[in-house]
């Protein structure tokens, strides 16, 4: 903090050692010295700049797939997720990656209707209009998230699953997992 103080952590799990040192972008290596928290890796910032560079590639929304796939590896990246913290804490991943996802979706949407915004709408039919519109793309969107991301985690984790698999009388179900 200053020359004559200092923040100490003591850390024992490996998932906070894990978490610490990714916060820091410190490799084993650079233990056992001063940190200068200037420097520090700042993964929301990262993950900014990471969601710029694939908007720019659109000019419209990409598949749900394509968008919960890039959403689930940004987060890893971004925040240096291990595959081993992935299987560990799986509940919290698959949070983290949908909310990654939703901010992903809302930044396409800054980008696909901002021009639409700025002018005034005609009547209140038209404004419902477009507000219906933004609305169901999200819920749309929303509606696959969840499944998408748990494919992947299936395909991780190395299972045998069917993804909407038809059952008895021809009816969907979201996935069939085999044990």
């Amino acid at each position: 903090m200053d020359t004559d103080n200092f923040q100490a952590f003591i850390l024992q799990a490996d998932n906070d050692i894990d978490d610490f040192m990714a916060s820091f972008n410190l490799s084993s290596n650079d233990t056992n010295h001063f940190i200068n928290k200037n420097t520090t890796y700042n993964p929301e910032k990262k993950l900014k700049e990471i969601f710029s560079g694939f908007i720019s590639q659109f000019s419209e929304f990409p598949p749900t797939k394509e968008m919960a796939i890039f959403a689930m590896n940004c987060y890893i990246e971004a925040w240096r997720v291990s595959d081993q913290k992935v299987i560990n804490e799986i509940d919290k991943q698959l949070l983290k990656w949908i909310e990654t996802e939703f901010n992903l979706f809302k930044a396409f949407e800054e980008k696909l209707y901002t021009k639409q915004l700025t002018h005034l709408f005609t009547s209140i039919e038209e404004q419902v209009k477009f507000s219906n519109m933004v609305l169901n793309c999200r819920k749309s969107c929303a509606g696959k998230s969840l499944e998408h991301h748990l494919e992947t985690f299936f395909q991780k984790q190395g299972l045998i699953f069917e993804y909407q698999p038809l059952t008895e009388n021809n009816k969907k179900t979201g996935f069939y997992i085999s044990w």
